[in-house]
């Protein structure tokens, strides 16, 4: 009975624990054609960049507050208090707004997945091929 108690509280920990990635994955739609370098991913993200190689706009979306402070500090190199005065900034100088906020891996997945226009990251564990990733970040 108590090996059973045991593995039940295992399981409910395994189930119920979030995911934290060692690496994050930049992704893309799969038949998206165009290259992203690091400098040019943080200038989507920041709103420097808002088209992409072939002439598309390029829709960036954020993730989860986790992953999203991660990719602020690993790739544009900024707190989430500098990324908020920052795009303050920018908003009220050239009227850009900050990349919406998606608190949901499966959905800006899906939405990566269904749209050629969007950029987006979530933890590399969790890419398949549905999307396609353009670049890898360690975060450990």
């Amino acid at each position: 009975m108590r090996i059973l108690k045991f593995m039940m509280v295992v399981i409910i920990a395994v189930i119920t624990t979030p995911i934290y990635a060692s690496e994050l994955a930049v992704i893309t739609n799969k038949n998206n054609p165009n290259q992203y370098s690091a400098d040019m991913i943080k200038k989507i993200f920041l709103g420097k960049i808002l088209k992409g190689p072939d002439g598309e706009y390029i829709i960036p979306i954020n993730v989860t507050k986790k992953e999203r402070t991660l990719f602020n500090k690993k790739i544009l190199n900024l707190t989430n208090n500098q990324l908020k005065s920052y795009w303050a900034k920018v908003y009220f100088t050239r009227g850009i707004i900050m990349p919406q906020n998606i608190n949901s891996f499966e959905i800006a997945k899906n939405l990566v997945a269904k749209n050629p226009n969007i950029i987006s990251y979530l933890p590399y564990e969790m890419v398949d091929d549905s999307v396609k990733v353009v670049l890898t970040v360690k975060i450990n």
